[in-house]
Parts: C-alpha cells; sequence; structure tokens
C-alpha cells in the first residue's frame, strides 16, 4: 500500500513542535529527585524555556539510550528535543543519544541504566515481562471510557510524577532509578490479516495476536491469544500467518507496514483500544540526583517535548492511515463508547484477578486503591483537548 507523504509530513510536524515551542515548562517530581521543585504538568512547552544557571560552569556529560535508529520518528524526535537541551544549557549540558543498541540493548535497558551505564534511557513498560510489575498495572484493559493518548498521559504523569510517595516511583527507586517523564499511546486495537470484525470479547475466539503479554488473561476470557515477539518479526509473522493480526495502536500498523498484510480493523470506544500502552524515559537515580535543579528542569521539558511530539506525530500518521486504508478497501469497525460494556466488565473481571493474585507481592502496598486513583485522574482529564 503507498504512504501518503506521511513520513514528509511527520518530519515536519516533528520538527516545528519542537523548534517553536522551546523547552520551557515542568521541572522534576519532588518525590524522588532531591533537589528539584513541584512540577506543573499543564504547564509544558512554554516559549519562556529556562537557560542554564551561568554561575555555574560545570559541564554535565548525560548519555541517552534509544534502542530504535536515528531514522524513525521517535529517534528523529528525541535528536531534536537533546540538540534544544545542549542548547539552552549554554555550554553546561553535554548530551548525546545513542541510537540501534549502541550503548543498551533493549532489553538491557533499564538493568543498564540503573548500573549507569547510561544515564537516561527510553523504556516501554513490560518490555521485558516482570521488570517492573508496579507499573505493570498501567497496561492493564481499560475498565470505563479513557480518554485519548494526550490527556491520558497527563493523567498518568500527575500519578507517576507529582503525586507524593507513590509506588511506581518507589520501585524505580528501589533499582536506582527514576521515571523522568512518562506518557501514553493511542488506544491499541485489534488489525487483523482478514475481514474479520471483533465486536464482542466471543469474536476474539482463535485469533493470535501480536500483543503485550500483559493482556494475554484478558484475550483468554475471549478464546484469543496473545503471542509476544520482537518488533523486527511483526511483518514477517503476518505475512507468514504465524499470527492473525496485531494488539496495536493505528500509528504503529503505518510504522511497521503492518497495513501492507492486514485486511480489516476495529475500533474501540472514545480511546479507540482496548488498552494502552505507557512509555517513556527513565534517569538513573544517583546521576539524577547529582544535577543541578535547572538542569533537570532543562532535561525534563525538554524530554517531555519529545513524548508529546510523538503524540502529535502519531495522531497525524493514524488521520494519513485511515485515509490510505479507506482508498484500499480496508474496512474500519467501530465499537461506540455505549456499547464498550461487555469489553469493560471483562477488563474489570481481569484487574480484580490480576490485582488479586499480586496483592501479597505488595504488602505495604494497597493495589486497589492505587488502580482506583488511577482511573479517578483519568476520569478528570477524559475531557481535556
Amino acid at each position: 500500500m503507498k504512504k501518503k507523504g506521511i513520513a514528509l509530513i511527520l518530519a515536519c510536524v516533528m520538527c516545528l513542535m519542537l523548534v517553536l515551542s522551546g523547552c520551557g515548562g515542568t521541572p522534576s517530581d519532588t518525590n524522588v529527585p532531591n533537589n528539584s521543585t513541584p512540577s506543573d504538568s499543564n504547564n509544558q512547552g512554554s516559549a519562556d524555556a529556562p537557560a542554564a544557571n551561568p554561575s555555574d560552569d560545570e559541564v554535565y556529560e548525560i548519555r541517552i539510550a534509544l534502542w530504535d535508529s536515528a531514522a524513525i520518528p521517535a529517534g528523529a524526535a528525541l535528536q531534536e528535543a537533546v540538540d534544544k537541551m545542549n542548547e539552552l544549557g549554554g555550554g553546561r549540558i553535554d548530551a548525546k543519544v545513542y541510537f540501534s543498541e549502541t550503548l543498551l540493548t533493549a532489553v538491557d535497558s533499564l538493568s543498564g541504566t540503573a548500573q549507569g551505564l547510561a544515564d537516561i534511557t527510553f523504556w516501554q513498560v513490560d518490555l521485558v515481562a516482570g521488570t517492573t510489575p508496579m507499573a505493570s498495572m498501567l497496561t492493564l484493559p481499560f475498565t470505563q471510557a479513557m480518554p485519548t493518548a494526550l490527556p491520558l498521559s497527563n493523567a498518568l504523569r500527575e500519578l507517576v510524577l507529582e503525586t507524593p510517595d507513590n509506588p511506581f516511583q518507589k520501585e524505580m527507586a528501589d533499582m536506582n532509578l527514576t521515571w523522568i517523564d512518562i506518557k501514553d499511546t493511542d488506544g491499541l486495537s485489534i488489525h487483523l490479516v482478514k475481514d474479520k470484525p471483533v465486536y464482542e470479547l466471543n469474536d476474539l475466539a482463535g485469533l493470535k495476536l501480536i500483543g503485550a503479554a500483559e493482556m494475554q488473561g484478558y484475550l483468554a476470557l475471549g478464546g484469543g491469544n496473545i503471542v509476544s515477539m520482537p518488533a523486527g518479526d511483526f511483518y514477517t509473522s503476518l505475512e507468514k500467518g504465524v499470527v492473525d493480526g496485531s494488539l496495536h495502536h493505528m500509528a504503529l500498523v503505518d510504522i511497521f507496514s503492518e497495513d501492507e498484510l492486514t485486511k480489516s480493523h476495529t475500533l474501540y470506544g472514545t480511546n479507540g483500544g482496548l488498552h494502552a500502552c505507557a512509555v517513556g524515559f527513565v534517569g538513573n537515580l544517583e546521576f539524577w540526583n547529582s544535577l543541578p535543579a535547572d538542569i533537570q528542569e532543562i532535561v525534563q521539558t525538554c524530554l517531555r517535548e519529545q513524548q508529546d511530539a510523538m503524540i502529535e506525530a502519531d495522531r497525524v500518521i493514524t488521520e494519513g492511515l485511515v485515509v490510505s486504508l479507506g482508498e484500499a478497501g480496508q474496512p474500519i469497525y467501530q465499537v461506540a463508547e455505549e456499547d464498550m460494556t461487555s469489553w469493560y466488565e471483562a477488563g474489570q473481571a481481569y484487574v480484580d484477578e490480576w490485582i488479586e493474585e499480586r496483592a501479597g507481592n505488595f504488602k505495604d502496598i494497597n493495589l486497589r486503591e492505587w488502580y482506583d486513583k488511577y482511573m479517578e485522574l483519568a476520569t478528570a482529564h477524559l475531557n481535556d483537548e
């Protein structure tokens, strides 16, 4: 299928956002960095970007690991953000991105950063199953109407970066790590190599979908199965019939050219998907605490610029993909929000079981309380622009 100039549009969007918006806004969470100030998730991308304190002439080298290529959208956006970071540092920040696993492999990105092999890494929750069990809560199936990517990301930031003494940061701190920024993707929906709508849970029967391992128990309620694999295997697995489709957000379908093989797509509710994937930047805690507050602020806000640029880029990609799918005759089926009740009920049953099974492993943490807080924040941000 021909792509409709998406790469060019995307590059323009990312460059425009990152160049024009600057890196003003949000300092780090007081809960983890010892020398930071409270952040404001609603004050992002200010034109009055903070500059480094000229009275401190120490140069802070920052090694940032990204396992993907500099050529993909996330890589290009990160390089733009780091260039702006270095500019705002006024000679005091010497940040460099190490792409394509040249510093750390994807599976070692968290453990390697904890050991100090990198100072900051991009991380996807559950990239390595069981690594961050508390954060896995953020990948569970939806149990209610959820906002789209940017407002849902703001809910996550309020939960993880701004709520005092929260277990998501504690989980990282116990590994000598800290969340610097976090966001959510658009909702993950179902894309099949056959023309088949998946309106009801039972429509999953017999389907094998590429997706996150944490969703296996949920899909099993309808007779479906998750097959986890490296991103490099997505296309060939679909092509060879190893799987029937994927549980991915729409932009990912385009980025990995799955639309060349798919025949139909089913989207769900307000968010568009059945769950979302939390990703973000995680830093070595000892290193992060060694940075002055003004350097922390520049680094965090520039990385957030990258994250928000990717949310906008995904939106542009998705809009272009919807057009090209229509031209190719691939139907997009939609389950309206008012018809999501059975999906949410199944999600709630799975979440209840998930919490019950793990409660004993978190003796000092009330998992139900924190899950409910996440849902409350999602509801509060539901109508955000």
